[in-house]
């Protein structure tokens, strides 16, 4: 036989809560039992209506006992008492009336267990900490199903609006009970919400078996609730009072603050916070500076006293003091870029004559404050106070070093020097970064004067008189440069110091040449030269003409050795005096053209040919060359093909000399090569002695007089 019951109620008065069963079961009766049955069923419309009263009396029976132990049916109905409650039944029909009994529960409404999403539209919320209404908005939320406690869901048997309304009722609750404006505008959607959820579902929908999975919130006025989040603001107060200064200070505030508590500021109700911050710093600042000296600026106690004092002003309006520096302008510039300056500095050395120029480079951060303190004068210049101390550091090094060894050897005493600032940087409260030393090359005297003087090459000219006016003037000429300062000679740095000083390097290189072409005029007689032009006319072996040329050079460098001196100055020949007059030139092209190597000599002689172009040189090369071929061969001026090629060089404009192959001259000259190589010699002999001329001394006394 089946039969089932529908709609059996169980109800807990104690919670109010009621479900609705369904039993289904079947029954059989063994012929043993059958008496027992009948008389069991008997009393009543007919069996079935019996046994169905007695199967919802066992089940209300039942459910009593498991509330007196403390385990209601309702809530445990999932958790074995479904299962309980059936062998129950089973058991009191086989021992009270005999039958066989297999009875199934199921719940009546178990269709609605399952997710729920809901959203809604605005509505008004409070926080705790602000008096004005919000809109807040559950724009999504998905409620999935508590598996532990999902028979409420049946038990309370809410409709999806009541339930979206009991959970804006509680997140209302919640909201004005323990959360702040400043959550509820920059946590809505994080912090705010996880909160949110915890308690709902601890709280609210746990006891609806129910949960929140996902939950999402919107309110259309966090934006123009939120003020400035972060705010950098800085204030120059020009009227600051600090001890012992007469007059007021500048103070530079740079503060950065963060907003903490929004519901604060907007208590405080500030109409323009950057005005209210300046007000607050000025205050504060004129306050505490007043009983401090300008060094005490320097140090962190002072700014930490600011910084404390303004803390509590602005944690009153919900911000706080994330970053704060009150100083006047040069010393948070020295803080942050320290000292640091290129400069030169005139130094003197050993020789307190000799004026010398350095060039400093230091570069070093604040180290100990407190050795720093001295330096620090609202009315005076930290870093030109720091560079006077350090020069003269360098300068008391200075005048320790001879001269010579400053302008000769500078790298023996650049690390002397180094050292010497770095020592001094601790000493002053700074830590060293990078340091540099050198010789001030564009500033120092000696070396502007040296330099432009060393550059170039310098061209002299000497004539010299001759006795016959139909012969061509005589000339040496020539080139040299200055090499050094003479350093071994101890008047040497006077004398160029003393020159440097008082003439520019122009003026002194045309004195060095004037002394220099008087010198020569001096020592050498118009005979000298003829000896050179002698040996050009008459000498064909032009390594016979390379020695006499030799000679006459070292006569010619001893002599500018001797008038360098007067400058203090060392020098050398660069051009011996090959070319003595227009027409030795040629003379002298005769003789170089025999060797491959001295083919390009003519080029240097342009002299010869200054208005000529390229073509005319190349030309005038080749024909000299031939001629110098037929020359050697023995042709006469007078021959045609020699008169050809001197009419093709006198059309380029190169004149031609006017003497032949045997010409001599009329001065008086030594007989032979030899001759005049012995007398040339001992004129080099007689003018390398260090001892100058008659001539040269009148000449340097009078110049130096001048």
């Amino acid at each position: 036989m089946e039969g089932q019951i529908s709609d059996c109620k169980i109800k807990d008065i104690a919670t109010g809560l009621a479900i609705s069963l369904n039993v289904t079961y079947e029954v059989s009766c063994q012929a043993e039992q059958a008496v027992k049955v009948v008389q069991a069923l008997y009393d009543g419309p007919h069996p079935g209506a019996v046994l169905e009263e007695l199967i919802s009396r066992w089940l209300q029976a039942f459910a009593r006992r498991q509330k007196h132990e403390s385990n209601p049916f309702i809530r445990g109905y999932f958790h074995g008492l479904k299962k309980q409650a059936e062998d129950e039944l089973n058991r009191r029909a086989k021992e009270e009336i005999g039958l066989m009994l297999e009875a199934r529960l199921s719940l009546r409404d178990v269709d609605k267990i399952k997710p729920v999403q809901i959203h809604s539209q605005f509505f008004p919320v409070r926080v705790k900490d602000y008096s004005e209404e919000l809109s807040l908005k559950i724009a999504e939320a998905m409620l999935q199903v508590n598996e532990d406690n999902k028979i409420y869901i049946v038990t309370t048997n809410e409709q999806d609006s009541q339930l979206l309304q009991l959970l804006q009722q509680k997140m209302g609750v919640f909201l004005r009970e323990n959360v702040t404006l400043h959550e509820f505008v920059y946590q809505l959607n994080s912090q705010l919400r996880d909160k949110l959820v915890t308690y709902l579902n601890d709280h609210f929908l746990l006891y609806r078996g129910r949960k929140i999975s996902y939950l999402a919130l919107d309110s259309n006025e966090i934006r123009s609730l939120r003020p400035e989040e972060s705010l950098q603001f800085e204030y120059n107060d020009n009227a600051v009072k600090v001890k012992n200064c007469p007059t007021p200070i500048s103070m530079t505030h740079t503060v950065v603050m963060n907003l903490n508590n929004i519901g604060k500021y907007k208590a405080a109700k500030i109409d323009d916070l950057e005005t209210w911050l300046e007000s607050k710093l000025k205050k504060i600042t004129r306050t505490i500076l007043l009983g401090k000296e300008y060094a005490e600026l320097m140090l962190s106690e002072t700014g930490e006293q600011i910084k404390n004092e303004l803390e509590a002003e602005v944690k009153s309006i919900g911000y706080s003091v994330k970053h704060l520096v009150s100083k006047p302008p040069e010393l948070i510039d020295l803080e942050l870029k320290g000292i640091h300056f290129d400069d030169s500095v005139e130094c003197t050395t050993k020789d307190t004559r000799i004026q010398s120029q350095l060039s400093i480079s230091v570069h070093a951060e604040i180290g100990k404050i407190n050795l720093l303190k001295k330096f620090l004068n609202p009315h005076k210049n930290i870093v030109e106070e720091i560079k006077e101390r350090i020069f003269q550091e360098i300068k008391q090094r200075v005048r320790k070093i001879e001269p010579e060894t400053f302008y000769l050897k500078f790298h023996t005493i650049e690390q002397v020097l180094i050292d010497g600032i770095s020592k001094t940087l601790p000493e002053l409260g700074l830590k060293e970064k990078s340091v540099t030393v050198d010789q001030d090359k564009k500033h120092d005297l000696f070396f502007v004067c040296f330099d432009e003087l060393a550059k170039e090459l310098y061209d002299y000219e000497v004539i010299f008189p001759i006795s016959d006016e139909n012969e061509e003037p005589l000339k040496l000429i020539g080139s040299f440069r200055v090499l050094n300062v003479d350093w071994k000679n101890e008047q040497g740095w006077d004398k160029f110091q003393r020159q440097a000083t008082h003439h520019n390097p122009k003026e002194i290189q045309k004195k060095i040449t004037e002394t220099f072409e008087r010198n020569i005029r001096t020592n050498l007689r118009t005979q000298d030269i003829y000896i050179i032009r002698q040996a050009n006319n008459e000498v064909e072996n032009p390594e016979e003409i390379e020695s006499i040329i030799i000679e006459i050079a070292k006569i010619i460098q001893n002599l500018l050795n001797q008038s360098m001196k007067k400058f203090g100055l060392l020098g050398q020949i660069e051009n011996a005096p090959l070319s003595l007059t227009p027409s030795d030139e040629l003379i002298e092209e005769r003789h170089l053209l025999s060797k491959e190597e001295h083919l390009d000599t003519l080029k240097t002689k342009s002299e010869v040919v200054k208005e000529s172009n390229k073509q005319s040189l190349s030309m005038a090369k080749e024909l000299l060359q031939k001629r110098a071929k037929y020359t050697a061969e023995g042709y006469e001026n007078d021959d045609p093909a020699l008169k050809n090629i001197n009419q093709q060089i006198k059309t380029l404009g190169i004149e031609m000399p006017s003497y032949s192959k045997h010409k001599t001259h009329s001065q008086p000259k030594p007989n032979s090569y030899k001759s005049r190589l012995d007398y040339l010699k001992k004129k080099t002999q007689h003018l390398s002695s260090e001892q100058p001329t008659k001539r040269l001394e009148k000449d340097t006394k009078e110049e130096d007089n001048e």
